[in-house]
Formats: structure tokens, C-alpha cells, sequence
């Protein structure tokens, strides 16, 4: 009489066969795209039988999104540094990291599009591949609530699908680039949005408690917003700015009363940060502006990189540095350990 395998073998042998139809399911919607990938095809790429995977999975796509699902498990989690405008950029940079990416985003996107046909296929998209990877904007959601940056009022979930929404926008109509810019102009509009009908943005941690990396960010986010009294909060008494070889400006008073004749002039001025690096007590940031005083068209400027330098000493700022953006600069900085 025949009997059916049990124990640790049989169960190491079904986790094989389940690995061989996700890589296989992987490898061919890869090579031959979503459209000609059929169940046929993955089982015998796998070397299994059709109804192993109908034993498993009821169609196609549910094969490919559990994949999908255990490639993008692979990704780093967040840190969370306790700023809500640093956290949103960091994770809205990374979810645009991995959609962008071709060996990954088509095939998502075409997951989108197949529940628009399997009705069985998009709670299971929902559940098993969206929710748990918005999982940590909305601890940060929650917290900024709690901390005071955020309001009580603001409702995280349809934050997050405005946030995810821009995302998936382009990603499936290819409406535009999905690149860092898109991702830091999505993370600060959005914020904007949130903080308020006046569009202020939310406050900065206390600089006692803001580590350097936080520190800079709220600067740079106060610099975006010309929330000139937001950025003097985040300087030393000393604070001293130095750019290129220009003579600079000594003390809080006078930067204040430098940067709000410059904010008034330049009102859309934006600093867009690339890659951040810290080392002892020292940050660096390269990015590139728009709405400068170059006058150059927006194209153009976003192409010109640039890097800041900031000394930070108990949460504030005592130096705001730019320099060139060079091989060197960018070495002795830390910020080619980062490519």
C-alpha cells in the first residue's frame, strides 16, 4: 500500500520544490516578461508537476508575488532617527530604490495591473506585499504624532497613500523619472501638506536631543520651507557660514538676519540631499539646489552637485560649509564609502 511521506525529509523536499517554482516563476517573467508567463512554463522550468503549484498557489500571480514578495524581503530596514523629514525621505528614497528597479519594478507593476483582472489577487497584494512594507512610515507617522511634529488630527493611512500613490503613478504610467529628486519632492510636498492649512513645517527636534545627521536634516528642511526663525534655533550662538572663499557671517543674529533677505529673494530655494555622511560630529551633504541665485534654468542647476559641510555640537549647527564636489572632497568626507 502506498503511504505518503511525512517528517523532515518531506518537508525539506517540499521547501525545495517551493523555491524552484518562486525562482523559476522569478527568472522567466524576467526573461519573457508577465504576459507569457504561464503556469505551464514555471512547472516545467521547476521540474514539477502543474498541480504542485495549483496545490500551492491558484494562479500565476500569486506565484510571482509571493517571489517578489521574498526578493524584496531582502531589503535593509529603516533606522529610525527620530525626524519625521528625514525618516520619510529615507524610506520614500528606498521604496524608489527598489521599484526603479528593472529586475524589479516591471514585475510589479504588472502584478498591479493583473488585479484589475483576478479579483482574489489584490487583497492578497494588499496584505501580503503593501501593508507590511508600510509598516515602518507609520510607526514614524505615529511617533512624529506623538512627539508634537505631526498633528494629532492627521490620518497616517491616507498619508501613505498619497506618499505610495505618487509611486505607483509613475512606476506604472512611466510618467516621469522615479529617481531620488522625484522621491525628495513627493517626501516634502507631502509633509508640507501635512503640517498644517499655512503649510508650516513641523517643528524640529529639541537640538539637546537631535543626533548630527537629524540635526542637519531639520536644517536643510527648515532651509526648504524659508523657515528662517526655525533654522536660527538650530545654530549656535557662533554660528559662522562659509561658502567657497566668501567672507562669512559671525553669530545667530546676523546668519538670521542674512538668510531671511536671501529666503525673501529666492523664496522657492531648495537644497536636494544625494547622499549624506557623518563623522565625528561632522556632516556632510552632497546634493544639488533649485530656485537658487544662479539664475540657471532648473535642468541645468540640478545637474550642478554641490556639497555642505556642518560641525554639529549639541544638536545645532556651528559651521555650514559648501565646498566643491570633488573626488577628493567627497573621500575625505566619508561620502564615497556610501556609492
Amino acid at each position: 500500500m502506498a503511504t505518503t511521506e511525512t517528517g523532515p525529509r518531506a518537508s525539506r523536499r517540499r521547501e525545495s520544490s517551493r523555491r524552484a517554482i518562486l525562482d523559476a516563476a522569478l527568472a522567466l517573467c524576467r526573461e519573457e516578461g508577465y504576459a507569457k508567463l504561464t503556469v505551464e512554463g514555471i512547472a516545467a522550468r521547476a521540474g514539477v508537476g502543474k498541480q504542485t503549484i495549483y496545490r500551492w498557489w491558484p494562479s500565476k500571480g500569486a506565484v510571482l508575488l509571493e517571489a517578489l514578495d521574498q526578493e524584496a524581503a531582502a531589503t535593509v530596514d529603516h533606522q529610525d532617527t527620530g525626524d519625521v523629514a528625514a525618516d520619510l525621505r529615507a524610506i520614500v528614497a528606498t521604496a524608489v530604490r527598489f521599484h526603479a528597479d528593472p529586475e524589479f519594478g516591471p514585475h510589479l507593476a504588472a502584478l498591479i495591473a493583473e488585479t484589475q483582472q483576478d479579483p482574489a489577487l489584490a487583497p492578497a497584494l494588499l496584505d501580503r506585499f503593501v501593508r507590511p512594507r508600510r509598516a515602518a512610515l507609520l510607526h514614524v507617522l505615529r511617533r512624529a504624532q506623538a512627539s508634537g511634529q505631526l498633528p494629532a488630527s492627521l490620518d497616517p493611512e491616507a498619508f501613505m497613500e498619497i506618499v505610495f500613490g505618487a509611486l505607483y503613478h509613475r512606476l506604472l504610467l512611466g510618467s516621469g523619472p522615479l529617481d531620488a529628486d522625484y522621491a525628495s519632492f513627493v517626501a516634502d510636498v507631502v509633509l508640507g501638506g501635512a503640517t498644517g492649512a499655512a503649510g508650516r513645517p513641523p517643528s524640529p527636534p529639541s537640538p539637546a536631543s537631535a543626533p548630527p545627521v537629524a540635526a542637519v536634516i531639520s536644517f536643510i528642511d527648515r532651509i526648504n520651507h524659508a523657515d528662517v526663525d526655525g533654522m536660527g534655533r538650530l545654530m549656535t550662538e557662533d554660528h559662522e557660514p562659509r561658502v567657497f572663499d566668501e567672507a562669512s557671517l559671525v553669530g545667530r543674529d546676523a546668519n538670521i538676519d542674512g538668510w531671511r533677505g536671501y529666503a525673501g529673494a529666492y523664496p522657492v530655494y531648495c537644497i536636494h540631499p544625494h547622499r549624506i555622511a557623518e563623522r565625528d560630529r561632522r556632516v556632510a551633504v552632497q546634493g544639488h539646489t533649485t530656485g537658487s541665485h544662479l539664475g540657471l534654468p532648473e535642468a541645468e542647476e540640478r545637474r550642478l552637485t554641490l556639497i555642505w559641510v556642518a560641525e554639529v555640537v549639541e544638536g545645532a549647527l556651528r559651521s555650514w560649509t559648501l565646498v566643491e564636489d570633488s573626488a577628493d572632497n567627497r573621500r575625505r568626507l566619508g561620502l564615497d564609502d556610501l556609492a
